[in-house]
């Protein structure tokens, strides 16, 4: 690494730049973590800040460290113009060639904290493991939703999925769970999937929707309408490993007491069988909702896509899907669709 001798009117340049970019709780933790370097092992503490910043300077520069110290200070807050700046301009910058704006400053920005870079092997992963928890809902042969696996013999859906066997308009046996219903890469051959029936017409936790989700004249859904009911089926499939196969992960499942909230601006991944189609990801972002109980995003869905399974950009689980807005056939505009957050439904179940 080349070496860097400043002059006084460089180092006023950077002392300034550090003294912005960093609090000295955040100097300490960048000099530690990327150069290995303890602050109280460079300067008196106490001190003043700007003392403090001026010190950890002249430190590098008596012990030939300088360029270490700016490429630390430039990798650590990479959003940073003047960093970026100063170290182009003294020739430094281990940043990719870029467009830069008329003062220096590169002109890619983070547009979205919430929105973060994802590895793309742990994204592949993650989805994968992700189609495993998936179902169809089927009423009598007729995929009527989706659901997903939040224990080794537990599926949820939308209450009103599943609605007609609540209230006992028809049998347990009438239901079905496709695990594994999903279309062959590049093929137009479809996986028969693996058939799951259901254990009881009873569910284990339920809660109905709101009359708001369907007339909004109607009250808006309370924390006890959540549209969701948690059923029993006949075997552990969350303990089989996806496929039959005889290697591999087991198919798992969600761990609802993991869930945390999402916010507007958040991407929304929402895993479905559309109009009880293979399974299929539709992608979106979270928007607005002046209603607490319900996840409004812009994420396409149709009928059979109650139930679905909402991640956020990181491929978390964070909501159930259940509908549309229900201003919808009074305007004839589709704005916005809504789920159930899964951490009101985590939070219900302790209250049972």
């Amino acid at each position: 690494m080349a070496r860097l001798n400043l002059n006084g009117a460089q180092r006023l340049k950077l002392r300034q730049a550090l003294e912005t970019a960093f609090t000295q709780q955040d100097l300490e933790l960048m000099l530690v973590e990327l150069l290995d370097r303890r602050l109280a092992n460079l300067v008196g503490l106490p001190n003043r800040y700007d003392l403090i910043v001026a010190g950890v300077i002249d430190a590098a520069e008596r012990q030939g460290w300088t360029t270490g110290l700016i490429l630390g200070a430039v990798a650590s807050r990479t959003n940073d113009p003047d960093l970026a700046r100063l170290a182009r301009e003294w020739g430094l910058s281990s940043a990719p060639a870029g467009l830069a704006a008329s003062d220096g400053a590169p002109l890619e920005r983070i547009i979205s904290q919430a929105n973060c870079f994802q590895d793309v092997d742990t994204f592949i992963a993650k989805l994968t493991g992700l189609e495993a928890l998936m179902c169809r809902v089927e009423i009598r042969g007729q995929g009527v939703g989706t659901g997903f696996l939040v224990g080794p013999d537990r599926m949820l859906t939308n209450y009103h999925v599943v609605e007609p066997l609540l209230k006992g308009e028809i049998a347990a046996g009438d239901v079905v769970c496709r695990f594994d219903y999903r279309a062959f890469a590049g093929q137009l051959d479809v996986r028969k999937g693996r058939e799951v029936s259901l254990a009881s017409s009873h569910a284990i936790s339920s809660s109905p929707y709101a009359a708001g989700d369907i007339d909004p004249d109607k009250p808006a859904a309370t924390d006890s309408e959540l549209d969701y009911a948690i059923m029993t089926l006949t075997e552990p499939v969350g303990r089989e490993r996806p496929g039959g196969v005889s290697f591999g992960a087991a198919r798992g499942h969600v761990d609802l007491n993991a869930a945390r909230p999402v916010a507007p601006g958040e991407y929304l991944y929402v895993l479905q069988h559309p109009t009880a189609q293979p399974l299929k990801l539709a992608v979106g972002q979270v928007v607005d909702s002046p209603v607490a109980t319900r996840v409004r995003h812009t994420a396409n869905t149709e009928p059979g896509s109650s139930g679905s399974i909402c991640c956020n950009g990181a491929l978390d689980p964070v909501a159930l899907h259940h509908a549309g807005n229900p201003e919808f056939t009074r305007e004839g505009v589709a704005r916005y669709n809504q789920a159930i957050p899964l951490e009101l439904i985590a939070r219900h179940l302790r209250t049972k």
